[in-house]
């Protein structure tokens, strides 16, 4: 079965590109006639909503930001104290174990939790699933997307890493090199690479080529690997609550991993989730021991610790914008300020159901998934200097 629930009652099937795009305007379209016919909200929208083309419908009008590079062309950095959800995904998966939003935005990939390892890829731009398919795990543990969009990697608890083709949805390889769960995927920014991460170790792998080039922490469980956003540096989380980070060295053919750097960053038990910042100068960490620490790359020290969490850290995403990052545990979604660790927001959960977040490549939009099969889409208010700032840029 097939849904697409959209939560708020104006932001109907066909209507939500433009919607989004024209929020200034949204007291006018108040007036637009609804009804509902079984699973599907049809709409009379008064007055006429432009055509936008190809645009996502989870983009704001807020200028050119298509690349989605460099600080300055990020839209303006909205409030999280009292996030809307937008709308919802109803995927067929039992639970949902991963998410991962394409780098041009119009695709979200759903991976499916235990014993229902179906990948799912939904469309935002014509609001349907356009793929999906059940993988030869038992459950879909990390997804990311290429650079370029066309392929997704995925991992699972049999240790195969499987390679996709995202508008076809055909298997195009398998990586079978692990031997047992591989928990975390991270690609370089140029896609020539892939890290893995799993309960035997870490591989580096030729990503366009199909190879093997390195075998790290042989046998040490390795629960999160991250990319630097200049591919020139590689973080690792082991069980014991270390993090190493490796350099990476260009070659005339492939890149190798050179010998690591000296840290003392730690935790006091296994480290689940890692996240560098846009500009590379900082390090989010996420823990069993229910902390989250943020490390100073250049100066090799700790600048805070948040403690607010009761559990373990699921998963930790930090926004494009550079400004804010999220963290998933079992209370919720809790939203901080990169800069000095303070709180911002908090979606509450009465049940365990955050386990995966992502956040939508203008920073704008969340998506969270959990032990409930759906996909929430969370959108922040207006930030409290927003006015401010457009008066000063007319």
């Amino acid at each position: 079965m097939e849904r697409f629930r959209l939560k708020n009652p104006v932001l109907t099937r066909g209507l939500i590109a433009g919607l989004l795009a024209y929020l200034p305007t949204l007291p006018l379209l108040l007036g637009t006639a609804l009804f509902s016919l079984g699973e599907v909200t049809l709409a009379t929208p008064q007055p006429r909503i432009p055509d936008l083309g190809v645009e996502s419908p989870l983009s704001r009008g807020t200028g050119s930001n298509s690349g989605f590079q460099g600080q300055s062309d990020r839209p303006i950095p909205l409030s999280w104290d009292n996030p809307e959800l937008l709308l919802a995904i109803e995927g067929e998966s039992a639970t949902i174990q991963s998410l991962a939003f394409s780098p041009d935005g119009r695709f979200i990939a759903l991976g499916g939790g235990r014993n229902d390892p179906r990948i799912e890829i939904w469309d935002l731009q014509q609001e349907k699933r356009i793929r999906h398919w059940r993988t030869y795990q038992n459950r879909v543990l990390a997804l990311t997307f290429s650079p370029d969009g066309n392929t997704l990697v995925s991992s699972a608890d049999g240790g195969a890493i499987e390679v996709w083709d995202v508008q076809k949805g055909e298997l195009l390889h398998q990586f079978l090199e692990h031997r047992s769960n591989v928990l975390s995927l991270a690609i370089s920014p140029d896609g020539r690479n892939l890290v893995s991460g799993g309960l035997d170790g870490i591989r580096f792998w030729d990503l366009e080529n199909r190879q093997l080039i390195q075998v790290l922490l042989n046998l040490q469980p390795i629960y999160s690997v991250a990319f630097r956003g200049d591919g020139q540096l590689i973080a690792a989380g082991t069980h014991q609550g270390n993090i190493i980070l490796w350099p990476v060295i260009p070659g005339e053919g492939t890149a190798i991993v050179g010998n690591p750097l000296p840290t003392s960053f730690q935790h006091d038990r296994g480290i689940t989730t890692l996240d560098f910042t846009p500009d590379g100068d900082r390090l989010i960490s996420g823990s069993f021991d229910a902390t989250i620490k943020c490390w100073d790359l250049a100066n090799r020290e700790l600048l805070y610790t948040l403690v607010d969490h009761p559990s373990w850290i699921k998963s930790l995403k930090i926004n494009p914008n550079g400004q804010l990052f999220a963290s998933a545990s079992r209370d919720g979604i809790r939203f901080w300020n990169l800069q000095t660790g303070e709180a911002m927001g908090f979606i509450s959960s009465e049940s365990d159901w955050a386990q995966a977040i992502a956040w939508y490549p203008d920073g704008l939009t969340l998506a969270t998934g959990g032990l409930d099969r759906m996909v929430n889409l969370w959108r922040g208010g207006m930030g409290l200097n927003e006015d401010a700032i457009a008066s000063d840029n007319p």
